[in-house]
């Protein structure tokens, strides 16, 4: 196997000599055919053409050799050639004397084209408008076919030398000459033209220096921080006003609570009535203040954990008290709940005047640096003549 594989890969470069060997030898022949065949048209062309001389022909009736026509001699391409520059190299040497030639023959006037004009339109201060670009119409070449005919006179009639120069300058004129800003866009457009952008400066007096926009910018700043200010603070304002109802009312119904403790405190001097502790009248007790303190806790004098702990008979909560020693209880306990309220509505009252009086300073102290602002930029004077250059971009097209 080894063997094989080194006999085959021994004989690749054999064969890849002989094989660029056939190639040359084939493009070397290919060559020197190609080289035989390009002198044998090369010898054809250039041989000269042989005239045969006058032919004499025995005539038949008479026996006389008589002098034929003789044959017309073959024309060569390149002669003919030749024959026709030379002629109109003739005419065109002849051309500024005939001035009486036919006017079919005379050479018309071309009209000149006009290069594209770039309208300027007024604009206004605040508006900058593009300018509209004029292009002529192309010619068409039915129209320049059948253009009329313009009778040859001296101002009309050029030499030729100066009739190709004018041609020349009037075919440049029209390569010149930008086809319409609409095509911009097409392929053709895209591949010979290129519009960059030329900077139009123009001037206008409304536009003001940069220091008084920095400070106009700076006024009015401060007048929207100063109205944002003001809002905040009627906020705080509003808090501070709920908080101090809330305390009003919190005070009121500690005062109302306070009373009935009072009134409660006052009845405990005398001795509660001995009543034997029966079961009913166990059960009497406990239904008693379980209805009391739902009752109070319906109207807002125990919290739940209070409710709670009177329902399981904790902190203090015994049924086996009498009926007018639990309403004591209830009316104490809810009197310490409502100072607990009241402490509480106080300190969030106090917390919020602090915000609203922050809030109040904080929008005087923006709204007499928002006066300040506005009196500097009305106090100065505006300078006279001052005009500021703004460059508005307006493409150019160009041939590239």
């Amino acid at each position: 196997m080894d063997q094989t594989y080194t006999s085959m890969m021994s004989g690749i470069p054999a064969a890849l000599v002989i094989w660029l060997t056939l190639i040359g030898v084939s493009a070397a022949a290919f060559a020197i055919l190609a080289a035989i065949a390009g002198r044998a048209r090369r010898r054809g062309d250039t041989a000269p053409a042989y005239v045969s001389g006058p032919a004499f022909a025995l005539s038949p009736h008479t026996g006389d050799v008589a002098a034929a026509e003789p044959a017309a001699a073959p024309v060569r391409r390149n002669e003919a050639v030749l024959r026709a520059l030379a002629a109109a190299k003739a005419a065109t040497a002849d051309e500024p004397t005939r001035s009486a030639a036919p006017r079919s023959k005379q050479r018309l006037a071309r009209p000149r084209l006009s290069r594209p004009t770039f309208a300027r339109p007024r604009t206004a201060r605040s508006e900058t408008t593009r300018p509209e670009v004029r292009v002529p119409a192309p010619r068409e070449p039915e129209a320049a076919a059948t253009a009329p005919e313009v009778a040859a006179t001296p101002e009309n009639t050029a030499p030729p030398a100066t009739a190709a120069a004018d041609a020349v300058t009037e075919v440049i004129r029209a390569v010149e000459v930008p086809e319409a800003v609409e095509t911009r866009g097409t392929p053709e457009a895209a591949e010979t033209l290129q519009a960059p952008e030329a900077a139009e400066t123009l001037q206008t007096s409304e536009v003001p220096d940069a220091p008084r926009s920095d400070e106009q910018r700076f006024a009015d700043e401060l007048a929207i921080a100063a109205a944002r200010a003001g809002v905040t603070a009627d906020r705080r304002q509003a808090e501070w006003e709920n908080a101090q109802r809330a305390v009003d009312a919190a005070w009121d119904a500690y005062e109302a609570a306070e009373n009935a403790a009072k009134r409660a405190i006052r009845a405990a001097a005398f001795p509660s009535p001995e009543t034997p502790l029966t079961p009913a009248e166990y059960a009497d007790r406990e239904k008693y203040l379980h209805r009391a303190a739902q009752a109070a806790h319906a109207r807002g004098e125990l919290d739940t954990d209070q409710l709670i702990d009177a329902l399981s008979h904790r902190n203090g909560f015994d049924p086996r008290l009498h009926p007018f020693e639990q309403d004591a209880l209830l009316r104490r306990r809810t009197r310490d709940r409502l100072l607990r309220v009241y402490q509480e509505a106080a300190e969030a009252e106090r917390a919020a005047w602090r915000e609203a009086d922050l809030a109040r300073a904080a929008q005087r102290s923006l709204d007499r640096e928002a006066a300040v602002a506005a009196r500097n930029v009305s106090a100065r004077p505006e300078p006279a003549g001052v005009s500021r250059h703004i460059r508005v971009t307006t493409p150019v097209l160009s041939l590239r």
